[in-house]
């Protein structure tokens, strides 16, 4: 086997999905050690909306490598890739760490994304937080980068870190498919998550009669 080499990203096409040929110009995006760059973990989409493939990477902030970031670059052909661009940043603080990577749903007139925020500083966990944009390239993240997808209890076989895909709706919700650990450098196990609000909704309000709360689970 060929020694493993950073040079940057690879692509292969396949008529059926089972035999696959290496696209002879690889890589198609040099990985650099700068911001404007591609790194070793990534999410590929298509924008349904202009029909081109979009991929998330983990990237590094400048000076390289200052702390983890999200970068963004396109492509029609899936072989040409735009510059890379910084789409999610940091402060690096307690409040708003680093991220490791983010996977992205398009549904109806929004983009959903699943970023994984990267506890260091801190504890060096690794949990899940809601994102969203309206372009597929200007993003926010929900509730004062509240946890969208919390850790186990302690002990449990995601109480290090959890990863996922992209949400997968069904018309009465949405589900996603994650991985844990027990620590926060290997995956562990994996097993579905799933949440139900009604259908059109990432989330419901329930009001209680004499009790001004809100709660999450479906009316």
């Amino acid at each position: 086997a060929r020694p493993y080499q950073d040079s940057g990203m690879c692509v292969a096409f396949s008529p059926d999905g089972i035999r696959w040929t290496r696209h002879p110009g690889n890589p198609v995006l040099f990985a650099e050690k700068q911001e404007h760059s591609i790194r070793d973990v990534m999410s590929v989409m298509v924008d349904h909306r202009n029909g081109k493939y979009v991929a998330y990477t983990k990237g590094w902030a400048d000076p390289w490598p200052a702390f983890r970031q999200i970068v963004r670059t396109e492509s029609t052909d899936f072989v040409h890739w735009s510059k890379p661009q910084v789409v999610l940043r940091h402060a690096h603080n307690l409040h708003d760490p680093q991220s490791y990577r983010m996977f992205v749903t398009q549904y109806e007139s929004v983009y959903v994304g699943l970023m994984n925020s990267y506890k260091k500083p801190g504890n060096e966990t690794i949990d899940i937080q809601l994102t969203v944009s309206h372009d597929n390239q200007r993003w926010s993240r929900v509730a004062d980068q509240a946890t969208f997808l919390p850790l186990g209890p302690d002990g449990s076989w995601d109480d290090g870190m959890i990863f996922a895909v992209r949400l997968s709706g069904t018309g009465i919700g949405f589900s996603s498919f994650t991985a844990g650990g027990t620590e926060t450098t290997r995956p562990m196990s994996a097993r579905p998550r799933s949440g139900w609000p009604p259908s059109g909704r990432m989330a419901s309000c329930r009001l209680t009669p004499g009790t001004p709360k809100a709660s999450s689970q479906p009316d």
